[in-house]
């Protein structure tokens, strides 16, 4: 290839990278070291980073709740009965109880259709989504516990208070890849025998230290865009 082609071919990549960067970088690359902050996002930070109806199209995004970081979502921790396989405590524990990795902040806001005035809650679309602020290596490591945990926790029950004084059976399974963050796990949740007993599927995005959770179908370009978001959000001062 003659040098001038290849030259002027070499700058519209770097142009292209630098004004897409999800498309230059890959799940689990990141950029330079020093461009993010060390510390973890706090709770006004993932308010500015929740996202608007404008970036979910077709739905309405309820005004965000937040809780201490920590905070434990019961009276009394979720706990596994004998005869479940001990590695679904790591979903007991990231669903309902965040008590082996506590977030430093964490958000959560309801999701709706727009224009289905119903008020039904339909598991199976996007109704959920939680933005929980770690650090790095606690956001990496609640990750990890995930993934590992997926192919050796098929069902399980657990006594809780989430649904009243009683147990509950919890039935889980892989899903697709997000393709999307720093690193990504989704699995589909069913609890039968309880009313909402629909499969919901759950989509956790990581980046850098903030878990983006999405309960229900999420259309692939949601998590990319927040991704963007939360690296922006991330970024060193």
């Amino acid at each position: 290839m003659h040098r001038l082609v290849r030259v002027v071919t070499a700058a519209v990549v770097l142009s292209v990278c630098a004004v897409v960067t999800a498309s230059c970088r890959s799940e689990g690359q990141d950029p330079a070291p020093g461009a993010f902050r060390a510390q973890p996002l706090g709770p006004e930070e993932l308010r500015a980073a929740m996202p608007s109806g404008r970036q979910l199209p077709g739905y309405l995004v309820g005004q965000p709740e937040g809780r201490p970081g920590g905070q434990q979502n019961g009276a009394a921790r979720a706990t596994l009965t004998p005869d479940s396989p001990p590695a679904c405590q790591k979903f007991v524990d990231f669903m309902w109880e965040d008590a082996e990795h506590r977030p430093t902040a964490d958000l959560r806001a309801a999701v709706r259709p727009a224009g289905d005035p119903s008020g039904r809650l339909d598991l199976k679309r996007l109704h959920s989504l939680r933005l929980a602020s770690y650090t790095v290596d606690e956001a990496t490591a609640v990750m990890e516990g995930l993934k590992r945990a997926l192919p050796l926790c098929k069902e399980f029950v657990a006594y809780t208070l989430m649904f009243g004084d009683q147990d509950v059976r919890v039935v889980v399974k892989p899903g697709p890849a997000a393709g999307a963050g720093d690193d990504s796990v989704v699995f589909t949740w069913t609890t039968p025998g309880l009313p909402l007993n629909e499969p919901s599927r759950t989509t956790v995005v990581r980046t850098r230290g903030v878990l983006a959770t999405y309960h229900g179908a999420v259309p692939a370009s949601v998590p990319r865009g927040q991704h963007e978001k939360l690296l922006a959000a991330s970024a060193a001062g």
